[in-house]
């Protein structure tokens, strides 16, 4: 998360997408939640999978 964070700055985002297929740490859904980032995880991933085979 740091390190989307630090990209977010240093490219001048206007948004991020941490995307996993597994489940982010405490401390990374708090930095995320601190810096605006949005979080995806694994149910989130399957879903859009879904949708995208129809």
């Amino acid at each position: 998360m740091q390190e989307v964070v630090s990209a977010v700055k240093y490219y001048g985002a206007q948004d991020a997408i941490a995307i996993t297929n597994s489940e982010f740490t405490s401390n990374a859904q708090k930095l995320a939640q601190a810096n605006g980032v949005q979080l995806w995880g694994r149910e989130q991933l399957i879903d859009l999978v879904i949708r995208a085979k129809k």
